[in-house]
């Protein structure tokens, strides 16, 4: 079968190694390198396993110009391995069994009551309860009034977020571990770990200044600023990348954040 170029921003990959994104679930490492391609597939390589794996091309999208923190290759949709081959991945939707119908029933026509006209006199004393119970009301009524405008009078601490430190914004996608420290000091915390599709990623934790920075890469030596995250895990900043994208989408995925 013969071939045709790929795209300009594909064939510049040669055999450098790149990670999907997504990743392609039922795949451990995500970690490849591109071997060929035909006008409508791309055929890369697994770097742990060697597995050949043809992926639509209809499915890549655009590649990062950068590798830090690693070399990205879009897709346009979340593909799983399966039998061999890559396809669309179907999350599927359980749908709750429905209760049983609970039958209609007709009302039953009764025949009115008599009506008779009866007239009491109410006693003192139920003139009495009455007036008590009405001014029990309007008691309460009045607190509740008191109540609500107290409240309403109180100055209400000023926002937050508008006294947020805001020092992780001198931090770009070329700062590393030693770089944001020099920058912003020691983290209270420091917990590595990696991420589904085999990157490592840096949770450094600032509480006193109310956010978390990130790093990511493919290892821990080529971790890179990646974004900032508030104590409600709310993305305050994220890298800027060459081709226009940024890091948010990334971490919104990672696990636990």
């Amino acid at each position: 079968m013969s071939t045709s170029p790929l795209p300009l921003h594909l064939e510049e990959l040669g055999n450098r190694r790149f990670s999907f994104y997504p990743p392609i679930l039922g795949v451990e490492q995500n970690e490849w390198i591109y071997s060929r391609a035909t006008w409508s597939e791309m055929l890369v390589i697994n770097a742990a396993s060697g597995a050949e794996i043809w992926v639509p091309r209809r499915f890549v999208g655009e590649v990062s110009r950068v590798d830090e923190p690693v070399l990205i290759v879009g897709l346009t949709r979340e593909l799983e391995y399966k039998g061999g081959s890559v396809m669309p991945h179907q999350r599927r939707v359980v749908e709750m069994p429905r209760g049983p119908r609970l039958a209609q029933q007709e009302p039953v026509a009764s025949d009115p009551a008599p009506v008779v006209s009866i007239r009491l006199e109410p006693s003192p004393d139920v003139k009495a309860g009455k007036m008590i119970v009405v001014f029990l009301v309007l008691g309460v009524v009045a607190c509740s009034i008191i109540a609500g405008v107290a409240r309403n009078s109180k100055v209400r601490p000023k926002n937050d977020f508008s006294q947020l430190d805001q020092s992780y914004l001198q931090l770009s996608r070329n700062d590393d571990y030693y770089s944001v420290v020099q920058k912003l000091g020691s983290p209270a915390a420091d917990h590595s770990s990696v991420a589904p599709g085999g990157l490592a990623y840096r949770i450094l934790e600032y509480p006193g200044r109310h956010f978390t920075v990130v790093l990511m890469g493919r290892t821990q030596a080529e971790e890179r600023y990646l974004g900032t995250l508030d104590s409600t895990h709310r993305v305050l900043d994220s890298a800027r990348f060459p081709n226009g994208g940024d890091g948010s989408a990334m971490l919104r995925a990672l696990p636990g954040l």
